[in-house]
Formats: C-alpha cells, sequence, structure tokens
C-alpha cells in the first residue's frame, strides 16, 4: 500500500507539471523595505540538522514588504511523497496567489520518506529539530504575521498537523488535515486548538473506523475528533450539516479561548484530498461535492 501511495502521488506530480527544485539553488531572500523578502514563486532552503541536510519549499506572493505581513501555512506530505508532489496534488499553492499567503513545505527523510509523528508532539527527535528550525527561520525573515501560521497535512502530514497542536507549546493559530487524525493522552495539557479535518469512510490506508496504518494503528476518527472537541471544552453534540451529497459536516460550538472544531465526513472517500483534481483510482475515491484547500482558507480566514 505505501508503494501505491508513492505512485500515486507521482503520477499527480507529472501530470500536474510541477517540477522540483534544485537543493543548489542560492538563498532566495533579498532585502526589500527593511525586510528579508521572500522572492515571489517557488523557492527551495537547505539547512544542516543534527548532521543531516534538510530542506523545505516556500512559495510566496508577489509585493510582500514590511509592514504587510502575510499569513503562513505550512504543508505537511504523506509518507513516501515530497513537498512538491504534495503541493501539486492539493492544489495548496493556489492559496498564494488567490489568498496572499505564503506556503511553506518541509521534506521528511527515509525511503520511503516519513515524518515522526510522536517524536514531533513530544518536541523531541530530529524532525522536531528540522521544523523548530524551519518556522524560525521563516519568522525572522520579517515579513510574515507570526500570530496567523497555520498548518496543513495530508495522510502521515495530517498526522503531524495534529501532532504540533498536541505539543505544550503549541501555539499556532489554527490546525487542517485530511486522511490521518492524532490524539493520545498527552495532548490533554496542550492549549486549545481550532482544527478542521476530513476523512473518507472508505480510506484503505488509515481506516476510518481504526485499525493498522503502515506506521502505527489508529483510532475510529469520529473517536479522536470527539476528543479534541472535548479537549476543547466544546459543546458535547456537534451540528451536524450537509456539505454535499456525500460529505456531512460536524461543528462544534461553545468551545475554550473562541476555538473551532470542524469535521468531515466523505461517504464512500478513500484516501485522498477532498476536491482535488487530480483521480487517484489505486487510493480510493476522491468527492468533488467539497474543495477542502477552499475550506481550510476559509477557515483560517484567509
Amino acid at each position: 500500500m505505501r508503494r501505491l501511495v508513492v505512485t500515486a502521488l507521482a503520477a499527480a506530480l507529472v501530470l500536474s507539471g510541477c517540477t522540483r527544485g534544485s537543493e543548489d539553488d542560492p538563498t532566495p531572500s533579498q532585502k526589500a523595505n527593511g525586510c528579508s523578502d521572500y522572492r515571489p514563486g517557488t523557492s527551495t532552503h537547505t539547512m544542516t540538522v543534527d548532521g543531516q541536510k534538510r530542506r523545505y519549499v516556500v512559495v510566496a506572493p508577489a509585493g510582500v514588504r514590511s509592514g504587510e505581513p502575510r499569513p503562513v501555512v505550512y504543508l505537511f506530505h504523506g509518507q513516501g511523497s515530497n513537498a512538491e508532489q504534495t503541493m501539486a496534488y492539493t492544489g495548496m499553492g493556489d492559496l498564494v496567489a488567490k489568498r496572499g499567503v505564503v506556503l511553506v513545505a518541509p521534506d521528511a527523510l527515509g525511503k520511503p520518506s516519513t515524518w515522526d509523528v510522536r517524536g514531533v508532539q513530544a518536541g523531541k527527535g530530529r524532525d522536531a529539530a528540522f521544523l523548530d528550525r524551519v518556522r524560525a527561520e521563516v519568522d525572522g525573515s520579517g515579513c510574515v504575521d507570526t500570530d496567523r501560521e497555520y498548518t496543513a497535512g495530508l495522510s502521515n502530514g495530517s498526522a503531524i498537523s495534529f501532532a504540533l497542536a498536541c505539543r505544550k507549546d503549541a501555539d499556532f493559530a489554527g490546525y487542517s488535515g485530511v486522511a490521518a487524525t492524532f490524539y493520545e493522552p498527552v495532548c490533554d495539557t496542550a492549549p486549545a486548538a481550532s482544527i478542521i479535518y476530513f476523512h473518507g469512510t472508505s480510506d484503505p490506508v488509515v481506516p476510518f473506523k481504526g485499525g493498522k496504518t503502515p506506521i502505527f494503528p489508529v483510532r475510529a476518527a469520529s473517536s479522536v475528533m470527539d476528543d479534541w472537541a472535548a479537549h476543547d471544552g466544546c459543546s458535547a453534540d456537534p451540528q451536524e450539516s450537509k456539505a454535499a451529497s456525500d460529505v456531512t459536516r460536524y461543528s462544534w460550538t461553545g468551545c475554550d479561548d473562541d476555538e473551532r472544531v470542524e469535521y468531515y465526513v466523505i461517504r464512500r472517500g478513500g484516501h485522498t484530498w477532498p476536491g482535488a483534481a487530480i483521480q487517484l483510482p489505486t487510493l480510493g475515491r476522491t468527492t468533488a461535492g467539497v474543495d477542502a484547500t477552499t475550506l481550510i482558507a476559509d477557515f483560517f480566514d484567509l
């Protein structure tokens, strides 16, 4: 199944016409109006963390300048994938031009590339150190709004979004994910968090009702989202509504610190990104009823 994930997303990359940036590219920042301004478009950055070379991709809109900080979305890829493939498949890169955000997409290590979910949650290990360094570097550019930083992820990357929300020092303004959840007792000490999440009932990789995955066993998605709602102090029973003929939305209100929790269940949906233009039949059905990218952007008020 992991091989299917890699093959399908590689096909998505080819079909999208997206190209991989060179790790030898010069640092794509420049001084502009008193701040370090990312060059408009896509750029590749590298750093050495614990003796290993790591990379992340930044997509910046035109016109970022001092005094006009932009919100930031951190996008985390799934197991066996990479930054470019996931940007192409999810369409998250469109937010840069349409919503004026800065998109940051780090790469995991390994073959297949895999994020250390529990290590990130604990703030320990090579991935936690890398992601903390990336965020510090992006914040240090001087052109991003550090009060409006958000996460998004697919599969293993979605679990990273939740792991970041579980940290005691969690301070992103909101978290989102598709096709993998995460909540363990250690998350109880984390602050309340606004979360939007999507999961298909026929997901062949991360079972909707819980079970084995290529990384570790998971509980039922709905149980995990109930835990997040309880963690946030939300009303016990969510409001249920139809987002599309095959999509049910659950919204919790009355949460602590004015946080919000939304959960979209895609009937017969696979291990896929809702609304993606590229179909991945080997990973199941992709709904056209909702567009996860647009809903995430609207939820974060981007």
